[in-house]
């Protein structure tokens, strides 16, 4: 009989990346902005991003992460015991990760880097922890039980 491998992710690390990025949207996160509010300006970089401002266009970017944040829960859920995991899990979240931390690593580099507050830092980090939770995953190989009749 064949091995059955099943995939597993890691579901402490994902669970802390969702209570942080819940976390994340009730602390300081830029200026006297909470994370909540930061989430809700799109009306403001949006005139910016039609110009063609860097910043702002990177700014409006972030929702695909945070949609996927949202939506990881579903995914980990659905996919995540199963060998079908989906191949693509692992790439999105590091390229989640990747969006979230050189937008911080822009402004960082800017003036705007020294209104940056802990709220900021603990959402990104959520997404490096929702990339681990995936990439971490341990695969399990299990042989099928043969019974002797004795």
């Amino acid at each position: 009989m064949k091995p059955q491998t099943s995939s597993h992710w890691n579901r402490s690390l994902a669970v802390i990346a969702w209570a942080a990025f819940v976390i994340s949207f009730f602390l300081p996160s830029y200026a006297k902005g909470r994370g909540y509010q930061c989430a809700m300006m799109h009306g403001v970089f949006w005139a910016g991003a039609m110009e063609g401002n860097w910043l702002a266009i990177h700014y409006l970017l972030l929702t695909l992460p945070n949609l996927l944040m949202l939506a990881s829960a579903y995914l980990l859920l659905r996919f995540g015991g199963n060998s079908d995991c989906p191949i693509w899990l692992p790439y999105t979240t590091f390229a989640a990760s990747i969006l979230v931390w050189s937008f911080l690593i822009l402004l960082i580099a800017n003036q705007a880097g020294r209104d940056i507050r802990v709220g900021a830092y603990v959402w990104a980090t959520a997404f490096v922890l929702l990339w681990l939770s995936v990439f971490l995953a341990r695969s399990n190989t299990t042989e099928p039980k043969i019974l002797n009749p004795a």
